[in-house]
């Protein structure tokens, strides 16, 4: 009977008896173990490379791999923070292949002085920046409570703990549109992960509705050393009420609209029939579409081909249709309402569109809600009922004051 012998395979990790830490080295493309850099006396000037091609000059301050910097400090620099520890396995210059610190042996040292000066020049940066950093949340604080007391009544407050709770940013959205746009339907839905979607017909503008709506969506910045990041940061507003990444708009033109508009251009200009004309081929044969075309330049601006559909959307695009509602009559009820006692109850200015009802609410809490107040534990001027303010004349009247 033969008998085989089993081979032990040998992985790779096996293999490697010498373990330690490894960088890449480019120019070979191979691995070369880090080796750690040599003690560096006081004053070894270290070059810095951030990103973006930044430059800074450092200097070892004889305190262990402290460093001090030498170069101006400036807070949006690569490298803002004025002290660094060199890194244990910090190269030579010689070897400079990327963002870093590189020591220079062969630069002519820093002086005492020059170290002494940009050391005190380090602490006074570090101390300004942390009373700037004091100032701005003093500053960011009282925006949270004024953004607050602006809304109470008006908004939820967001779930604690929540991220992105479109939902509830939603509904928020919601009540801020009825409120500025009272009588057009809007239909304000997820989109995405921290996004919502508004549509509507006719109306107001985008830009109308944007101005309301953006209040509800974060601030988003571009990183300065990756643009391909993007920073989203809460505003006061969206810190106290919830916001979201994004909100897209689409606004629709009836179609009726949109086809009057469009017999309306044709009528008046007949080349815009069909596929038009392109913008490079206007001429003094087309006196009436230039005469539109100047009517509603800042609509049009940006067309290659001035046809009668596209034109139409753009202009009407441009174009608001948002008639606000007219106020009805209080109902015989509501004018003969009889006043009730409201002994200890004062009305109070509480913001620029809302009224506050605070003191002995309770015995007339009935009338308050059926006047449309909305009570809230938790305003600035103590428990009591918010108003908007278009209900004064009525709530002085029933409340007698």
């Amino acid at each position: 009977m033969t008998q085989t012998t089993a081979t032990k395979t040998v992985s790779i990790a096996d293999s490697i008896i010498d373990r330690g830490t490894f960088r890449m080295n480019w120019n070979t493309g191979k691995l070369e173990r880090c080796q750690d850099a040599p003690e560096l006396p006081r004053g070894t000037i270290v070059h810095g490379y951030g990103g973006g091609m930044e430059y800074s000059r450092w200097a070892m301050t004889g305190e262990g791999r402290q460093m001090v910097k030498l170069s101006e400090n400036y807070e949006d620099s690569y490298f803002s923070n004025p002290f660094q520890t060199l890194d244990r396995y910090a190269e030579p210059i010689e070897k400079k292949f990327g963002i870093g610190f590189y020591y220079d042996l062969n630069a002519t040292p820093a002086t005492d002085d020059e170290i002494d000066a940009a050391i005190e020049r380090g602490n006074a940066f570090i101390a300004e920046r942390e009373a700037a950093k004091a100032e701005a949340a003093r500053a960011w604080s009282e925006a949270v409570e004024a953004v607050r007391k602006q809304y109470a009544g008006m908004f939820e407050e967001k779930p604690a703990g929540s991220y992105y709770d479109t939902k509830h940013v939603a509904k928020n959205v919601r009540k801020d549109l009825a409120a500025a746009f009272p009588g057009c339907k809007f239909s304000v839905r997820k989109y995405t992960f921290g996004s919502l979607r508004i549509e509507w017909t006719d109306g107001p503008t985008e830009k109308e509705v944007k101005a309301v709506a953006d209040k509800h969506v974060e601030i988003c910045e571009r990183d300065r050393w990756n643009d391909d990041l993007w920073d989203h940061k809460a505003t006061p507003f969206t810190s106290v009420f919830g916001g979201v990444e994004y909100i897209w708009y689409e606004r629709c033109i009836a179609p009726e609209r949109l086809e009057a508009k469009q017999a309306e251009i044709e009528a008046a200009a007949p080349e815009t029939k069909g596929q038009g004309v392109h913008q490079y081929n206007l001429n003094d044969g087309h006196a009436a579409l230039w005469e539109i075309i100047t009517q509603n330049h800042d609509a049009l601006h940006g067309l290659n081909w001035y046809d009668s559909a596209s034109m139409a959307r753009c202009i009407l695009a441009a174009q608001s249709f948002y008639e606000k509602p007219e106020k009805k009559a209080a109902g015989k009820k509501a004018q003969e309402a009889p006043a009730v006692s409201a002994d200890g109850v004062q009305i109070l200015d509480y913001s620029e569109k809302a009224l506050a009802v605070v003191g002995n609410t309770k015995p007339i809490a009935g009338t308050l809600k059926a006047l449309g107040g909305r009570f809230n534990l938790r305003l600035t001027c103590g428990a009591g009922w918010i108003f908007s303010k278009s209900k004064e004349t009525e709530l002085r009247a029933a409340l007698s004051l």
